[in-house]
Parts: C-alpha cells; sequence; structure tokens
C-alpha cells in the first residue's frame, strides 16, 4: 500500500527512512522517475550511494552520485 502526501518532504540523508518515496531525475534530463529508499552510504571521495527499488518491485538497485552525503536531500513525495 502507498501513502501519497500533498506536498513533497524535502529530507536529508539522514531523515530518510527505508520505505520513503522519492522523486529524483533518472538517466536523461528530464526524465523524473519515483522510487522507493531502501539506504544510503557515504561512499569514496565524497560520493553517496543509494540504495533503493522502483515502486510494486523488491529487485534493489544502486546509484551514485558525487555529492558529499551531508549535502545531498531527497524529495519524498510518499510512503510504500
Amino acid at each position: 500500500m502507498m501513502i501519497r502526501y500533498d506536498k513533497p518532504i524535502i529530507k536529508t540523508a539522514a531523515e530518510m527512512k527505508p520505505g520513503d518515496i522519492f522523486r529524483t531525475e533518472y538517466g536523461d534530463y528530464g526524465n523524473w522517475c519515483e522510487f522507493v529508499f531502501e539506504s544510503c552510504n557515504a561512499h569514496l571521495f565524497d560520493a553517496t550511494e543509494t540504495h533503493f527499488h522502483r515502486k510494486g518491485h523488491t529487485q534493489s538497485e544502486t546509484c551514485y552520485s558525487m555529492t558529499n552525503i551531508h549535502k545531498v536531500v531527497y524529495e519524498v513525495v510518499g510512503r510504500e
């Protein structure tokens, strides 16, 4: 079951919880997608590693961002 928020909530990496649904550009510019957050970690060279799965699926995926984990923000649109 999914809960959708009326307005997106901006959260830091420390505030994110497993099951939060976040909206982000993925792949091409303008390709907005929604994913279910699982976890995130600081990685080498100020990179952030985010683990997530697609809504309605369970297979985990990983994305790396060249952003310090303390500067990462997520636009949360709901909860799974």
